[in-house]
């Protein structure tokens, strides 16, 4: 028997989640459009975060068994967890450092110790953490991310570095006027030099995932799209931080910094993030789709991709918010 459909407006992750009769793999299909283009909420966002990246089967047993060595860092970790949001009295009521500890220990020996253990990734573990019902499920999660992002988890944090250029040279290509205005008077040495842009504002965003950015509730809402969509999102999302705070005054990098920007309205960065993704050459595109996973991807194919013809992107899942209007 054929479901009877909703309309598109009364389509909801709840109703997918729980009343839809449609196959699995259109129900997810859908699950991601509606977590892009509406969000979800904290009674949703659970399933839906372990169904769009993939969790399948969450084993306590193993979880436990993680837990129970300890890293090659482990002074490190307990260290970062007990300055991990310590001024956020809404983490710190929900959050332990105990549990902090455990998953990332936990991460980093799933992963023989080959992963960043700085203080962005007990950030990153705390935001799982205070969105989930159970640390069980938070580990599921954060183990998943960084299987979607591998090069995010290494210890030279690789990924953040080349998703940084890959903002530095989008902003470029797409608002020239406004890169050029935020460099200024900057001194680059070399052609090769990393930019304001990059290290002042792009990377510390990426390197955390926007978790050094209040409040936390936002930050699950950028990451709705980000696992609907894939590891590339958050380079968009940065640029589309940029372009928003300069049409509201933050024209220089200092005033970009994330200890100096104003609260994150995610719904607005979301949407602007897909309204920059067609815009991207497609060479660029290609790059970025993939510098989370492919270790080939590094800063000097980034520049070599933004000067290549700049070509539109073939539609990609970032669109999805034009299928909505549609």
């Amino acid at each position: 028997m054929t479901e009877c459909t909703p309309t598109d407006a009364e389509v909801t992750a709840h109703h997918l989640l729980y009343e839809s009769t449609l196959p699995p793999s259109e129900r997810v299909a859908r699950l991601r459009r509606v977590a892009v283009t509406d969000g979800l909420d904290a009674n949703t966002r659970p399933l839906a975060w372990t169904l769009l990246l993939g969790c399948g089967r969450i084993e306590a047993r193993r979880y436990s068994s993680l837990c129970d060595g300890l890293s090659d860092d482990a002074q490190k970790i307990r260290d970062d967890a007990r300055r991990t949001f310590r001024a956020d009295d809404s983490v710190r009521q929900k959050v332990r450092d105990a549990q902090i500890v455990r998953c990332v220990t936990a991460l980093a020996r799933s992963r023989n110790n080959e992963v960043s253990n700085g203080a962005n990734r007990s950030a990153v573990a705390a935001c799982f953490l205070y969105a989930l019902p159970s640390e069980l499920e938070a580990f599921a999660c954060f183990e998943k991310l960084a299987e979607l992002c591998p090069r995010y988890f290494t210890p030279t944090l690789d990924g953040c570095v080349v998703g940084a250029a890959l903002v530095d040279h989008i902003l470029r290509c797409i608002s020239p006027q406004i890169h050029a205005t935020l460099l200024g008077d900057s001194l680059l040495l070399d052609d090769d030099a990393r930019t304001p842009v990059e290290d002042l504002v792009a990377y510390p965003l990426l390197a955390s995932l926007f978790t050094c950015v209040p409040p936390l509730d936002e930050v699950a809402v950028l990451w709705d799209a980000t696992f609907a969509l894939g590891g590339h999102f958050p380079v968009l999302c940065v640029v589309a931080l940029i372009l928003e705070r300069f049409e509201l005054g933050d024209k220089t990098v200092a005033r970009l910094q994330p200890r100096r920007l104003a609260p994150l309205d995610a719904r607005r960065i979301v949407s602007k993030a897909c309204a920059v993704a067609p815009r991207v050459p497609r060479s660029l595109y290609d790059v970025l789709e993939r510098h989370a996973r492919d270790t080939s991807v590094d800063r000097a194919a980034v520049a070599a991709a933004s000067e290549a013809p700049r070509t539109p992107p073939t539609p990609r899942r970032p669109s999805v918010a034009r299928k909505r209007a549609s």
